[in-house]
């Protein structure tokens, strides 16, 4: 039965494989369509959204910060949530960082060896979350030109997770760790290395949008979308991606605690990315059990506060102005990621003159 299900799978992968580079041989202008569209998305709402953020998770965990703020977090952390004064910084943090910055944090914990393979595993389905940065941005200013359709959307996504980690809750208190964090040890390059680390970081991200644009692309051209309607397609792309969610109707305000609930869950391409984060060392299926959780749970309270949070938003909604809108320019982000590109070559070739010393002081 398993060798059968193996083969299923392997054949399976093979058709995908072929059928892509069927794709792209013969479909080349929209594979190269959905490409550049997904590198727009990076380079003006993903990497001005994220990089600063990985850089920052970066140097607290390095720097021993964590583990300072620990000491304030530590027996609420425990009292609430049954969490290691560390995890309920990161919870906090987390929540408001993006998306993958949680899942990279617990498993840097992780690999120090200050969390359990288990407690790293549950804790990525909490420490989760857009962040005020990537939902107004992408998503509020975009579709609706509006803050409080942003908070909206961050009020309900935090209130999944918080709701989410108390019942969570219920199963690791059982196994919480009293040990003391060990300090991090702080190097003298440990800013270049959590600059190194979120370019790495952030180039399988934007690689992994690009990648889903190409196979949203694909299911588009075999008329898979064209079934569903332009409403349930563009819901579909977002679902895939949540980062094509300027596909969607322009200030359909019953679209809200959908989009909400999308979000929580962060699409298929983020529950990769998170993945990806801490790739044959973490299982990756409580993570994807809660996020579905959590995304059902943000749908519903979005629904119960829109009434307040969005209530003037009813007069702008129906004496809506059309407004020119420019998008922001891609330049910072380009700079960004050449000047990673170019500490990534220092940094391989001074590892290199290094190499060499060594041999020059064996000989």
């Amino acid at each position: 039965m398993k060798n059968t299900a193996k083969k299923a799978a392997a054949l399976i992968k093979a058709a995908v494989i072929l059928w892509g580079g069927w794709f792209c041989m013969t479909k080349s202008t929209a594979a190269s369509e959905a490409v550049s569209s997904a590198s727009e998305r990076c380079l003006t709402a993903v990497i001005p959204s994220l990089y600063a953020m990985m850089i920052v998770s970066g140097l607290m965990i390095r720097t021993g910060l964590i583990q300072r703020a620990a000491r304030y977090t530590s027996r609420a952390g425990r009292l609430i949530f049954g969490m290691e004064g560390e995890v309920s910084a990161v919870f906090l943090f987390s929540m408001f960082a993006g998306y993958p910055v949680g899942a990279r944090m617990i498993g840097q914990l992780y690999d120090s060896g200050r969390l359990s393979k288990r407690r790293a595993e549950l804790f990525c389905g909490v420490c989760y979350g857009a962040g005020p940065a990537f939902v107004q941005g992408c998503i509020a200013q975009r579709l609706y030109g509006s803050q409080a359709v942003g908070r909206t959307i961050v009020i309900s996504t935090v209130a999944a997770n918080i709701v989410l980690a108390l019942g969570l809750s219920l199963f690791v208190r059982r196994d919480a760790s009293d040990n003391a964090p060990e300090k991090a040890a702080c190097s003298k390059g440990v800013l270049t290395d959590c600059v190194l680390s979120a370019g790495r970081s952030m180039a399988e991200i934007c690689f992994m949008i690009t990648a889903f644009a190409v196979a949203a692309a694909m299911l588009d051209d075999s008329g898979v979308f064209n079934v569903l309607g332009d409403r349930y397609a563009a819901i579909a792309r977002t679902l895939l991606d949540v980062t094509a969610v300027e596909e969607l109707p322009r200030r359909d305000y019953t679209l809200i605690p959908l989009l909400s609930g999308i979000t929580s869950f962060g699409g298929v391409c983020v529950i990769c990315q998170a993945a990806a984060m801490n790739s044959g060392r973490l299982n990756a299926a409580p993570m994807i059990i809660m996020r579905v959780i959590s995304g059902i749970i943000s749908y519903f309270v979005c629904r119960l506060i829109m009434p307040y949070t969005l209530r003037a938003e009813t007069v702008a909604a129906a004496s809506s102005h059309i407004s020119l809108h420019s998008k922001p320019s891609p330049v910072p982000s380009v700079m960004l990621i050449l000047m990673t590109f170019m500490l990534l070559s220092k940094d391989r070739s001074d590892n290199k003159m290094n190499s060499c010393h060594e041999v020059k002081k064996v000989v």
